[in-house]
């Protein structure tokens, strides 16, 4: 129902985010399940055949990009401040844009380390360092 208003409005792209934690006052319990996640990837898998919206799933979508797409490889994000993180939910940074070209953060060792840990899980629907694999 609610692909079939977004496709109505004229929506020609979605892209699903599963709910990230993030804050010391994070709410754990709105993690989405294995089952939940199970029926988002049998969901999305379904729209693509069947709604005229082409549909990316951050998390469920990490088998056809060989796991996480951040930290560099295909995706970073710059914060408000400048800093440029690994991701728009890890919020770390040592290179800020204000200071440094986006090669040179590219070629810091945050994003080096990040590359060389890639894939995170060799199951790819866990690409996660933070949600699905954290202290990896």
């Amino acid at each position: 129902e609610y692909f079939d208003f977004l496709i109505d409005q004229g929506c020609k792209f979605a892209w699903m985010f599963t709910y990230m934690p993030i804050g010391v006052d994070a709410v754990t319990d709105l993690i989405a399940t294995a089952d939940q996640r199970k029926f988002m990837y049998d969901q999305i898998r379904k729209f693509r055949g069947t709604k005229p919206i082409f549909t990316m799933d951050f998390w469920n979508d990490g088998e056809y990009v060989n796991g996480c797409i951040a930290g560099g490889r295909c995706y970073l994000h710059i914060n408000a401040n400048g800093d440029i993180e690994p991701c728009a939910f890890i919020h770390y940074a040592d290179s800020n844009i204000k200071d440094k070209t986006l090669l040179e953060a590219y070629r810091s060792p945050l994003f080096m380390q990040y590359r060389r840990n890639q894939p995170f899980n060799s199951n790819q629907l866990r690409p996660c360092p933070l949600l699905d694999n954290p202290g990896r």
